[in-house]
C-alpha cells in the first residue's frame, strides 16, 4: 500500500517532467537585423595658405572618417595672392601609410569650387593636407584662401541585431 500512496503521489511530478525527456523541435528565433547609417557630423574651415608651403586642413580623429564634399580656394581681399590657370594645387591624405595624393592638377583644370557627392574620404587618423603654388612667382607672402566643407562618420559597426 505504501508503494501505491508514493506512486499516486509522485505522478502527479513525474507527468510534468516528461516533456523534458521526449524530443522537441529546436528552437528557432527571428533577430531582425537593421542598418543604422553611421552617425554624420558637419566641418567646415578657411585657412590662409602660403605660397608653395603645405598645410594641415584636418587631422582625422581615431573612429571617425572623413568625407570631403565642397572645396575651393579664393583670393583674400586684404592679402596678396591673384590666381593665374598654370598654378598647382594637390590635396594629399597622409597616415601611416604614406602620402596619398588625392588631386595634382593646374588651377585652371579645378571647377571652382570642386563639389562632390560623396567625396574624397580620408581615414582615421589621416592628416589632409593641401599645398598651392603660384606659377612662375617665388614670392612667399603670396596666400591663397582655402575654404572647405564635408562631414565626420563614425566607422564603428552599422549593422545592429534585434
Amino acid at each position: 500500500m505504501n508503494r501505491t500512496l508514493i506512486i499516486i503521489f509522485c505522478l502527479p511530478l513525474v507527468i510534468t517532467m516528461l516533456p523534458a525527456f521526449s524530443p522537441q523541435e529546436p528552437a528557432t528565433e527571428i533577430h531582425k537585423v537593421v542598418f543604422a547609417p553611421p552617425q554624420q557630423t558637419p566641418v567646415w574651415d578657411t585657412l590662409m595658405l602660403k605660397n608653395d608651403a603645405s598645410k594641415i586642413l584636418l587631422v582625422v580623429p581615431a573612429g571617425k572618417r572623413f568625407v570631403l564634399t565642397d572645396l575651393w580656394t579664393m583670393e583674400d581681399d586684404f592679402l596678396p595672392g591673384a590666381a593665374s590657370a598654370n598654378d598647382r594645387v594637390w590635396l594629399e591624405s597622409v597616415d601611416g601609410n604614406g602620402r596619398h595624393v588625392v588631386f595634382d592638377a593646374k588651377y585652371d583644370s579645378l571647377p571652382s569650387p570642386m563639389r562632390w557627392e560623396t567625396g574624397p574620404v580620408f581615414g582615421a587618423g589621416s592628416q589632409v593636407v593641401m599645398l598651392y603654388r603660384f606659377a612662375d612667382q617665388d614670392d612667399t607672402d603670396l596666400v591663397r584662401r582655402v575654404h572647405f566643407t564635408g562631414y565626420l562618420e563614425d566607422i564603428g559597426n552599422s549593422i545592429v541585431s534585434r
